[in-house]
């Protein structure tokens, strides 16, 4: 599996954006389902296994 490119800081950013850029279309699609926060995004990510080829 290939290391991100990003730091653990830069990670937070780019989760925080797009975490609003979801909950953005969700608005403007008329969906009120429920998007997940940064804090469970990134804890998910610590064992979500993503294969990049």
């Amino acid at each position: 599996m290939k290391k991100s490119r990003f730091t653990e800081t830069q990670n937070m950013g780019v989760l925080c954006q797009a975490v609003g850029m979801v909950r953005a279309l969700l608005k403007l699609a008329g969906l009120d389902w429920p998007v997940p926060d940064y804090s469970t995004l990134c804890r998910r990510q610590k064992t979500l296994a993503v294969r990049i080829p």
